[in-house]
């Protein structure tokens, strides 16, 4: 997180680098009248998702020649191990009546193109560092039910929203998470923190007084962003 400034709406910006390759830019921001607050990531809902064409044409593929149960327990082990299970590749090729390494390279197509879709799009959603998110989840059991999920309704049902809310837990953790890149984007701006109860960071904000990272987060005064 790097620099801050006043932005035009009399808010501030976080920009540039402090330093750390995990930059995240945040905004804060003046919720507008009749819109809803707490939705950060609102410009993302309503997007169609879509992977990569060869993942599209790779599950095309597997849709065609494979029984909806293997594609289900194929979408089921992605889901449970992050990764790719060999029992699975065999029971989708005695289907298909291709060879398991045509198989397995179809799947890995899809495997890839989902996952990068799925990061880029995390990423548009304000997550900065995608491996402390992955640490972040991981560390929770039911953050890692809720991602299970996520990816089941995304393969099942094309629905990013499990992966949108993670995102926005992430987001109103950011304090937590990674307090040291929050502080010195703080700091670089001149504007007054101190630490909260549980290691949080409560901001003074003109307009404001003192208000959590948390709440500001949820409450649309602060957007956070890729930089």
């Amino acid at each position: 997180m790097g620099l801050i400034s006043r932005d035009g709406n009399g808010g501030f910006s976080f920009s540039g680098d402090a330093g750390s390759d995990r930059t995240p830019q945040a905004a804060p921001q003046q919720p507008q009248q009749g819109q809803p607050n707490g939705n950060p990531e609102g410009e993302l809902q309503g997007e169609i998702f879509r992977a990569s064409d060869e993942a599209e044409t790779a599950i095309t593929a597997l849709i065609s020649s494979t029984m909806p149960g293997a594609q289900v327990a194929a979408i089921n082990a992605v889901a449970e191990t992050g990764g790719i299970d060999h029992r699975v590749i065999e029971r989708l090729a005695q289907q298909s009546g291709q060879e398991p390494a045509q198989i397995a390279q179809q799947v890995q197509q899809v495997y890839d193109g989902f996952h990068g879709a799925i990061s880029s799009r995390l990423e548009g959603a304000g997550v900065h560092d995608l491996e402390l998110f992955d640490e972040f989840v991981g560390g929770d059991q039911r953050l890692y039910r809720d991602m299970q999920k996520a990816v089941r309704d995304l393969m099942m049902n094309n629905d990013t929203s499990g992966f949108e809310r993670l995102a926005a837990t992430y987001r109103e953790a950011l304090d937590v998470i990674d307090p040291e890149a929050v502080r010195e984007a703080l700091d670089a701006a001149g504007i007054k923190h101190r630490r909260g109860d549980g290691g949080s960071i409560v901001m003074n904000l003109p307009g404001h007084g003192e208000v959590s990272y948390r709440a500001a987060m949820k409450a649309g005064l602060i957007k956070v962003s890729r930089g």
